[in-house]
Order: C-alpha cells, then sequence, then structure tokens
C-alpha cells in the first residue's frame, strides 16, 4: 500500500510518519503490465484522510511536464475506485501497456511523476492529492523469446573438461606443480598420465 500526505502531496514511509519512503519501498510499474495501486490518503497527523462516497478520481503518470508528448499512462475514473471512504483507501488501476510507456523506460528505469486528481460532487476541475515520483521500469521479458543458442563451433568449459577425461592418458596440470609451459609457438608439450 502506498501512503500519501494530502497535505505535502507526497509518498509517506507509514501514518505518523511524513518522511519519504526510500525507492525500494515504493510499489513500482512495469511496462506492458496492468498493475493495481492501492493508497491511503492521510491527514498530516497520519489518521485517515475521510472521502465522500461520491468522490471519483483520475491518475496520470509521465517523465516529464510537456503537454506535446503522450501520458505514460492515464487511468479515468473507471480505473479509480474508493475502496474504503472512511479510511481514506483507494485504489488505481494503470494500464502499462502503452507505446509512451515502452519509450520513455527503454533505458531499464525512470522516475515518472504520478498524479492524482480528487473530484468531490459538482466539481469539474479536480484537486490534486499526490504528485510524486514512483518508478517505472521496461519489462525483460516481451515477445522475443527464448534466446539463441551459442554459437556451436565453441564449447563450454564443462564441454571442455568433459573432452579431456573421455581423452585416456591425457592430463592438464594447473598450478604450482605444473611444469614450465612452451615459450615458443612451435613447441608443444604433452602430459602423460602414468598409470
Amino acid at each position: 500500500m502506498l501512503y500519501v500526505d494530502v497535505t505535502l502531496k507526497k509518498f509517506v514511509v507509514q501514518p505518523g510518519n511524513r518522511n519519504h519512503p526510500l525507492t525500494n519501498e515504493i510499489d513500482q510499474v512495469i511496462a506492458n503490465e496492468e498493475t493495481t495501486l492501492i493508497l491511503q490518503l492521510l491527514n498530516p497527523d497520519g489518521t485517515p484522510f475521510a472521502l465522500n462516497a461520491t468522490d471519483s478520481f483520475d491518475c496520470g503518470g509521465d517523465t516529464d511536464f510537456d503537454h506535446s508528448n503522450e501520458l505514460m499512462f492515464y487511468s479515468p475514473p473507471e480505473k479509480c475506485a474508493v475502496v474504503d471512504a472512511e479510511q481514506g483507501i483507494l485504489s488505481v488501476i494503470v494500464d502499462s501497456r502503452t507505446e509512451a510507456f515502452n519509450q520513455k523506460c527503454s533505458s531499464g528505469s525512470v522516475y515518472m511523476i504520478i498524479q492524482l486528481r480528487r473530484y468531490t460532487a459538482g466539481d469539474a476541475i479536480g484537486k490534486t492529492v499526490v504528485q510524486d515520483d514512483l518508478l517505472a521500469r521496461a519489462t525483460v521479458i516481451d515477445n522475443e523469446g527464448a534466446p539463441e543458442p551459442s554459437t556451436p563451433g565453441y564449447y563450454t568449459a564443462a564441454q571442455v573438461d568433459a573432452l579431456f577425461q573421455a581423452r585416456n592418458g591425457v592430463e592438464v596440470v594447473v598450478g604450482p606443480e605444473a611444469p614450465e609451459l612452451p615459450t615458443t609457438p612451435d613447441q608443444v608439450i604433452i602430459f602423460i598420465k602414468e598409470g
């Protein structure tokens, strides 16, 4: 759950603690998924900010305030629901399956600004209750499928070890007991295992 101090319009660690949480303590939104954020709105003293049953919300997220490009996501009132009005709890469904989301967090991860607005009865403009950073991450697995196998002309270390073990009478010696190695390309040393 994300806790929001409605006076600061920021995420806080927990009710009664107005410190901003660390990055790893905050939910994150991953590209190409639908994520449900649960938020509890709080007064400065940490008590729940009570909502009206008729309140509605919308929510958007982006990396900048440039209105000439698309938002990373937008959750209209139909995707924002009051879960518990008395406790100030609501849910926001974030759909990150947008081209703008993928483009803006293509470098791996980026902080996006999330803005949640509250509309009371008769209010057409709304009032911002939170405007704070949330981590947006690119997806690791998309539709690329399994990676191609390594080039078949190369052996793994395990395959090389197995080939040496399968060859009777040949042993590779590494370490202080190994004899001096060749110093020119035309010198070859073969170690024969006794016994």
